[in-house]
């Protein structure tokens, strides 16, 4: 247990500043998302009860986005709003809203306007008194998980297959490894050539790593701090031993041939695999023995729906790479690599 209130405060805002890390502010904006990602936050110190008013500020009173809309003249006005709103409808003390409030604020930059109030807010210390949830609250939070033996320890361990907000986008989580977590985007975000001239190409040249690492990566704003820097082996195409050319330090990339077997349901040496194509036929058209429609891979890009995604391995040809169908399958033999219809799924890994 915390030595004092003043402690779980501190808890909380740790709690909140690991999210907001992980995640980017703009998963104070959606509720259920925090929910999930609160619910994978490791806190030691009183975890319930520093999960249920966290889950009742933001995602039944949508406090952050109150605050978010509020000109700094009402900035006292509405945190008293909202205290007392938590204190009628929760039975939750008002100097333990105000406390909670304060911390969901403080993502914003929220400092109480100076000359608007003889008592200008201060951060409240936590009751010690224990919260009572109504029971149609208390139903909603999933319990907290077990919690490691460690000083205010606070970490976020995603699970695979998990779908997280990150950065303005939402992204699936492929696997978790010395701390660090690798993310692909759940859909296709943009539409772009392999590379723009049609050429004999490797993956450390093309204008689509250019972009993914440039364009695509600024525009993740504050969140891209927690990108981890990656050495990307890139092997020769599997069949047909096309170069796929020397190794890269990337921030964002393509996944692999050999990466897409791992994470998405294959299994075994793509050497070793027989080749068929969509009518069962062998030998033609290099699409994936098992699995040949894995529904995982499907991505959509809004309203035109599922489109073939692009694969940072080479083709046949150093002009083709690979990618992934509509339908989930995949062709090895790969795509003429100036194609402006693919798809782009970025992958990077994240630092937990």
């Amino acid at each position: 247990m915390p030595d004092n209130d003043n402690d779980m405060y501190t808890v909380m805002q740790r709690a909140l500043e690991t999210i907001e890390k992980a995640f980017g502010k703009d998963i104070f904006e959606q509720p259920d998302k925090f929910r999930s990602a609160l619910c994978d936050v490791k806190i030691d110190n009183n975890a319930k009860r520093i999960r249920n008013l966290l889950l009742i500020a933001v995602c039944d009173l949508k406090v952050y986005s109150r605050l978010k809309n509020a000109v700094a003249s009402d900035y006292i006005f509405v945190v008293d709003n909202i205290a007392g709103e938590m204190f009628s409808d929760y039975m939750i003390d008002r100097d333990v809203s105000r406390s909670v409030i304060e911390c969901i604020a403080a993502p914003l930059g929220y400092k109480p306007p100076v000359g608007l109030s003889p008592e200008p807010l201060k951060h409240s210390p936590l009751q010690p008194t224990p919260v009572t949830l109504p029971a149609s609250v208390v139903s909603r939070v999933r319990q907290p998980l077990t919690m490691p033996n460690q000083s205010y320890g606070i970490s976020i361990k995603p699970k695979v297959g998990s779908i997280i907000p990150f950065g303005g986008y939402d992204w699936i989580v492929l696997t978790v490894e010395n701390n660090k977590m690798l993310l692909i985007s759940e859909k296709i975000i943009d539409k772009q050539p392999y590379n723009v001239k049609h050429k004999n190409i490797i993956w450390k040249n093309c204008t689509l790593r250019k972009y993914l690492n440039g364009k695509f990566y600024n525009s993740l704003g504050a969140a891209k701090s927690a990108i981890a820097e990656t050495r990307n082996d890139n092997p020769n195409n599997p069949w047909y031993g096309t170069a796929g050319g020397n190794a890269t330090t990337d921030k964002v990339f393509l996944l692999s041939l050999e990466e897409l077997v791992k994470y998405f349901g294959d299994s075994g040496d793509l050497r070793n695999k027989r080749r068929k194509d969509v009518q069962g036929n062998n030998n033609s058209n290099g699409y994936f023995l098992d699995d040949q429609y894995n529904s995982a891979r499907i991505a959509d890009y809004g309203s035109e729906g599922a489109l073939r995604w692009w694969l940072r391995s080479p083709g046949v040809n150093s002009n083709l790479a690979a990618y992934v169908y509509s339908v989930g399958s995949v062709d090895v033999e790969g795509y003429y690599v100036n194609n402006d219809s693919f798809g782009v799924r970025p992958a990077l890994w994240l630092n937990l």
